[in-house]
């Protein structure tokens, strides 16, 4: 069948409608001369509603993208109350915070797929997509923290416990509502603590030193608790996933900051950051593809035992890396030096985890660096400068330990640099007027984004803006 060229196009996309509603309502209890008493309460509220609609003449093979027509309902209700005291124990100065918090999350699914519209199993077309299912989320938690400062020393502390409670909703259609494959959208409850340690010191008003440690967890989400696959599919892999365990990550970074004043000349200052960083995650929530079970892991023959839900805990993953950087400024000069580099691997492979082989983790960005100078001209209230940016190529994939990895693959991408240049002035004669102009891009070089999956990147894009106080 033949279209028009406008009707052609339209078969391609979707019309949306959607609106976004957030509230929030805020109270606080401040009584004079009573440092034991800082009380704050807040209640939000926030709701998304997203309707697609795709065009008549379009075909039906859109299961998996929300079908012909869909309707998307999320919602948020959060209430907090904590209250801050300060007091003092003998040298040290104390901030102590203690709160309770309570959340639900909701989120109701439906679509529908023309293709199905004859067929009982699934609900004669209406029914919620399997990779979004309807289901509630509830949390209760509460908190405490202690911020405690001795001489040039802050010690902070904090303790967190949550109680989180995953409701699913049955599917309309019986394809995913067929409790002898594994559809279970039974409650499941989570809970545990959170722990938090950092110290600043500043060891004299040049130097700087903090580090810091914490120790969190979360739960599975509506998605990946309760996914499933239609109950006639070929694989094992059909079930909700209610044998997840919790996501843990523990944290570390330790860094310092120099800080030089009056340095080349009257009134300026320079700063230098230092940062490292090392993440430790167990228990990681992953999507079930590839190698499904141990016994399949030894031998691909091997049939798994049923049901197997859709997400599983892989063992573990690290992420390590550095910054660096560096600040200048003055009366007529500026500039700026930064260097960061993060790399991050998984214990296994992201499709096995049973292997022995560590594999990269592909959505870890590369090496980059940028380094900006300008200058300002005071008196006619003018900035002008140059900000570029050097990003390494990436070539780190789990296809190198794991040749089989595709799915969980990026494409690598190329070394490039980006230059920029920017100009800000405001007028003296007109009073709350701004004008702006940036080139970024300068040399118009071509490049593709890591995370891009190889999209081009902007090419030279140069923008102006007019803008006036009153």
């Amino acid at each position: 069948m033949s279209y028009g060229a406008d009707i052609a196009w339209k078969r391609k996309l979707v019309y949306r409608d959607q609106k976004d509603e957030n509230y929030t309502l805020k109270y606080n209890y401040l009584p004079e001369n009573n440092p034991w008493i800082n009380l704050s309460t807040q209640f939000s509220y926030s709701k998304t509603t997203q309707n697609d609609t795709r065009h008549e003449k379009v075909t039906s093979s859109f299961l998996g993208t929300l079908g012909n027509k869909s309707w998307i309902t999320y919602s948020d209700l959060t209430f907090d109350i904590n209250n801050t005291s300060t007091f003092n124990i003998k040298s040290t100065q104390h901030e102590l915070l203690f709160g309770l918090q309570w959340l639900k999350n909701t989120r109701h699914t439906l679509m529908y797929d023309k293709s199905k519209v004859g067929k009982a199993d699934y609900n004669y077309g209406y029914f919620q997509p399997y990779y979004m299912p309807s289901g509630r989320q509830y949390t209760q938690a509460f908190y405490l923290q202690d911020q405690i400062k001795w001489k040039n020393i802050i010690f902070s502390t904090g303790v967190r416990y949550d109680h989180i409670n995953n409701i699913g909703q049955k599917n309309l259609a019986s394809q995913y509502n067929d409790i002898s494959v594994g559809h279970n959208y039974s409650q499941k409850n989570y809970n545990g603590w959170s722990y938090y340690l950092g110290l600043n010191y500043d060891v004299n008003h040049y130097l700087s030193l903090f580090t810091n440690f914490s120790r969190t967890w979360r739960a599975p989400v509506i998605d990946e608790q309760y996914e499933t696959q239609y109950k006639q599919a070929s694989g094992p892999v059909k079930a909700t996933s209610l044998n997840l365990e919790k996501e843990m990550i523990n944290q570390t970074r330790v860094g310092g900051i120099i800080t030089l004043n009056h340095l080349f000349q009257e009134n300026d200052a320079f700063q230098f950051r230092t940062t490292y960083f090392y993440h430790r995650g167990k228990n990681e929530i992953f999507k079930t593809r590839g190698v499904n079970c141990v016994g399949n892991a030894a031998n691909t023959k091997h049939v798994c035992p049923k049901p197997i839900g859709n997400y599983r805990n892989l063992p573990g993953y690290v992420i390590q890396g550095a910054e660096l950087e560096a600040y200048y400024q003055s009366t007529y000069l500026f500039g700026e030096l930064t260097y960061s580099y993060v790399k991050g691997k998984r214990d296994t492979s992201p499709r096995n985890p049973w292997g022995k082989t560590s594999t990269w983790i592909a959505e870890i960005p590369p090496r980059k660096a940028t380094a900006t100078l300008g200058f300002n001209v005071p008196k006619y209230y003018l900035t002008v400068g140059w900000r570029a940016e050097f990003v390494r190529r990436q070539d780190r994939s789990p296809l190198s330990g794991d040749p089989e990895a595709k799915y969980w693959s990026l494409p690598a991408s190329r070394g490039y640099s980006l230059h920029n240049l920017f100009l800000s002035w405001s007028p003296a004669k007109i009073k709350g007027m701004n004008v702006k102009i940036t080139v970024d891009n300068l040399f118009n070089r071509a490049y593709n984004p890591y995370l891009g999956e190889l999209a081009s990147g902007t090419g030279r894009n140069i923008k102006f803006s007019l803008s006036q106080k009153f």
